[in-house]
């Protein structure tokens, strides 16, 4: 009965020494893992710090092998210093001079001006050179090129000073132009360059057709038979009032003294209409007088034209305007053409400032007289 109640115990206590040698196993096997884990991190770590360690002996011993073995690094150093050196000496003899004197002022404007004068002369002697190298150096092709562009301008000056011809002188300036370029000489550009001033200073002024403006004069001349004077205009109205009017006879009736009393107003007012310019009343026969004045005031302006005279242009057309307005009636078709077509005229001016070529002349000159 005593081995039976001890057996119990026994067992148990065989169970719980089974039971810590198995948590102790497990706690070292997972100690383990721990160790392993952090080594394999490690282990790049320490070859890369291996890895550098043994470059920089190498790099070092490689330097100390240049330093032992190539002897001219030293003496680059050495050099080095030397310069260093007397840099520095130099650095201090300069900081040690003496400043000039008041004694010395005189003499260095001397000298001065006669560096002065000496490169004066440098320059007028290398223009000189350069001026000559265009007649040694230069083809013969070339020479007469630029002989060519001068004629040129200076034909187109003619043409615009005397003849006013803006197209032609442009055209002209253009060919001098062209002439240079083919030249192929080097002391051109500056020549070329007014001539583009020039040109541009063409192309920017207003060009007047002189011819038309006299053809639409001419046509104006032609369409003075066919205006209206206000005068006609009276007489028609007066002929068409007496073909349609009834002579008023006086009645006794009150209606009919109504009736005739407002047609005579009516007549009245209708009369003070054309009676607004009274100065234009012509008497008979003098309209084509009227208008033989108004063909003479064209005319003139057609002459004032081909003269390139714009204020007695001007003014010729301003009394053609006037005349209008005067003696014609505006409100037909033929007056209201008429007048629009005098009003764009008065707007045109027929001599416009012409620009001058004077810069472009002289250079061309001046190229010129070096190869002539």
């Amino acid at each position: 009965m005593t081995e039976q109640a001890e057996t119990p115990k026994i067992l148990d206590q065989i169970s719980k020494s089974t039971n810590a040698g198995t948590g102790s196993t497990r706690k070292l096997q997972n100690a383990r893992r721990r160790f392993l884990i952090v080594l394999v991190l490690m282990l790049p770590l320490i070859g890369a710090v291996g890895f550098l360690g043994y470059t920089q002996f190498q790099m070092q011993a490689q330097f100390s092998n240049m330093t032992t073995e190539d002897p001219r690094v030293a003496a680059l150093q050495a050099t080095i210093q030397s310069q260093q050196a007397e840099l520095q000496a130099l650095r201090d003899t300069v900081a040690n001079l003496p400043t000039p004197s008041d004694s010395l002022e005189p003499e260095l404007r001397k000298l001065e001006a006669r560096f002065g004068t000496k490169l004066e002369d440098l320059n007028s002697q290398l223009a000189e050179l350069s001026l000559q190298r265009l007649q040694t150096d230069s083809p013969q092709d070339s020479l007469w090129k630029i002989l060519e562009a001068n004629y040129l301008a200076r034909l187109a000056a003619q043409k615009l000073q005397l003849e006013g011809d803006m197209p032609t002188a442009l055209a002209l300036m253009q060919q001098a132009d062209a002439a240079l370029v083919e030249s192929n000489s080097n002391n051109s550009l500056g020549v070329r360059q007014e001539l583009a001033r020039d040109i541009e200073a063409l192309r920017n002024t207003p060009t007047v057709d002189r011819q038309a403006v006299v053809f639409r004069l001419q046509n104006l001349v032609g369409r003075i038979d066919d205006l209206d004077l206000l005068s006609s205009q009276r007489e028609n109205y007066m002929n068409r009032r007496s073909e349609q009017s009834e002579p008023i006879s006086i009645e006794s009736d009150a209606d009919g003294m109504l009736d005739s009393g407002l047609e005579f107003l009516g007549s009245v007012f209708v009369w003070r209409k054309w009676e607004d310019t009274p100065d234009a009343m012509l008497v008979p026969g003098q309209e084509a007088v009227i208008k033989q004045s108004f063909r003479l005031m064209l005319e003139q302006a057609q002459l004032a034209v081909l003269g390139r005279d714009n204020g007695l242009y001007q003014r010729y057309i301003d009394n053609g305007l006037e005349w209008l307005r005067r003696y014609t009636l505006l409100e037909s078709a033929s007056g209201q053409s008429v007048l629009a077509e005098l009003t764009d005229l008065r707007s045109l001016d027929v001599n416009p400032s012409l620009p001058g070529l004077s810069a472009s002349l002289s250079a061309l000159e001046q190229l010129a007289a070096t190869v002539r």
